[in-house]
Formats: structure tokens, C-alpha cells, sequence
């Protein structure tokens, strides 16, 4: 058994969701929708994929969708949550979230979109993250400090916007650690000269260090020019760093 098995063994998972018994707009059992502002009847998260988008291969049918330009084209204004299960975490001392996204955004003062992430701690809802530029890809969250030690907490995932475009989720999971390890993203090119970048590689850890972790690059000075290090830290390990 490989060390990596032995530490996902120790994991103790308090939410995870495919929203593979999921269809049209009900949701899994357990997680509910709540339309805070708009109109009921469409302003609906689904798991029918309505626009028949075309998603990343992590994001597999059904997942969990709000699409704003395919089925809310109805001039009112949308504030819509997903939300979780209530969960146990009161003996938890840390706690992450961790989820499949693709989130398509539009900046626009009278049709811009947020794809807000927001935990409950018992009492209200906290904040996580807005999103306002486009996220695709795994995004990992530290939300020790709002919900590990709470014995009702929550997730969810709130849309707003008006006729915008859409926010995609998949493989929503709850933990209290997350695997150790580096993801690598971008766009990779073979070179065969000496060329003035990197190809904008991208990297992030996948799960919070205790001290700073620094990534150094060999490369063949026939081939590509120096790479600068990247460090993350315990406050930016979450956050993608482009390799330059």
C-alpha cells in the first residue's frame, strides 16, 4: 500500500456529491435550492445540463448547473443558492472544500454575473470566495476557521446575475486534509529553439502546507530560457502561480 493510500485512509469526509441521482431541477437528497431573488418557475439549478453546453472532462453529466443565458432570459434580476446537506464537523480541528468548476462570468454593470461560495457556521452565512473572472479546473478552499468545530454546518453555492452566462460544479467533498501534491496547467508546447517563455505553464499545491514550499525549475538552456521559482505559502498554496 503506497503512502499516499495509507493518508487518504486517515481522511474523514464530511460531504461528497456527484449529483449522479440528480435530474432536472431536483437535486441529490439532502441539498435544496433556494431562489432568493428571481423567478422560481426558471431561475433553477439543474442537473440536465439546459444549454447543452460542452464541459470539461472532469465535469461529468449530470452536474450541478446554473445557466443563466440558456434559461433565464427574462430581464429579472437572479439570486439563486445550491446548498449542502447539513454536516457534523464539531470534532473536526480543519476542514476544506474542494470541488470540479467551471464558472463562465460576464463583467457588465447591468448583466454581470458572481458565483459566490459561502460555508455556515452555525449561525449565518460566511463568505469564501466571489468569483468574477472565469474559474475552470479543481479549487480547493481552507474553511477551518468557519466551520471545523461546528456540528450544523453548511455549503453553498450562490449565483447571481441577470440573462449571463453559467456555473457548472461537480464532485463537491467536504475533508478534513486534503492529498499532498502539485497541479500543473496550462497549455504544453513542445520547442525545439531557444524560446523567450515558458509557455505560461500554471501550478498550484493541492493542499495547505504548514511551512513554505518552493518550487524550483531545470531546464536545457538549448531549449527554453531560465525559470523562475514559485513559492506558495499557508496563505496562497490555493492560488495559481504562472511558472515565467
Amino acid at each position: 500500500m503506497s503512502d499516499s493510500t495509507i493518508f487518504q485512509s486517515l481522511i474523514t469526509t464530511f460531504v461528497t456529491e456527484d449529483f449522479s441521482d440528480a435530474s432536472g431541477s431536483t437535486p441529490p437528497t439532502g441539498w435544496t435550492v433556494d431562489v432568493i431573488e428571481g423567478d422560481s418557475s426558471i431561475d433553477q439549478w439543474r442537473f440536465d445540463n439546459p444549454g447543452n453546453r460542452t464541459f470539461p472532462s472532469f465535469l461529468v453529466d449530470p452536474a450541478a448547473v446554473f445557466d443563466s443565458d440558456a434559461i433565464s432570459n427574462n430581464d429579472q434580476p437572479e439570486n439563486v443558492a445550491l446548498i449542502s446537506p447539513v454536516f457534523d464537523a464539531s470534532t473536526a480541528t480543519q476542514l476544506f472544500l474542494k470541488l470540479d468548476q467551471q464558472y463562465l462570468g460576464l463583467l457588465d454593470p447591468d448583466y454581470g454575473s458572481q458565483g459566490s461560495i459561502e460555508v455556515y457556521d452555525g449561525k449565518q452565512w460566511q463568505p469564501i470566495v466571489t468569483q468574477l473572472s472565469d474559474v475552470v479546473g479543481t479549487t480547493r478552499y481552507d474553511i477551518s476557521k468557519i466551520a471545523a468545530g461546528v456540528g450544523n454546518a453548511q455549503v453553498r453555492f450562490r449565483w447571481t446575475g441577470n440573462w449571463s452566462y453559467y456555473w457548472a460544479l461537480d464532485n463537491v467533498e467536504v475533508l478534513d486534509a486534503l492529498t499532498p501534491g502539485v497541479t500543473i496547467s496550462g497549455n504544453p508546447q513542445v520547442s525545439e529553439d531557444n524560446v523567450p517563455d515558458t509557455r505560461n505553464f500554471q501550478f498550484v499545491l493541492n493542499s495547505k502546507p504548514t511551512s513554505d514550499v518552493t518550487l524550483n525549475f531545470t531546464v536545457d538552456p538549448a531549449q527554453l530560457q531560465p525559470i523562475s521559482s514559485l513559492t506558495f505559502t499557508p496563505d496562497n498554496w490555493n492560488v495559481l502561480q504562472t511558472a515565467r
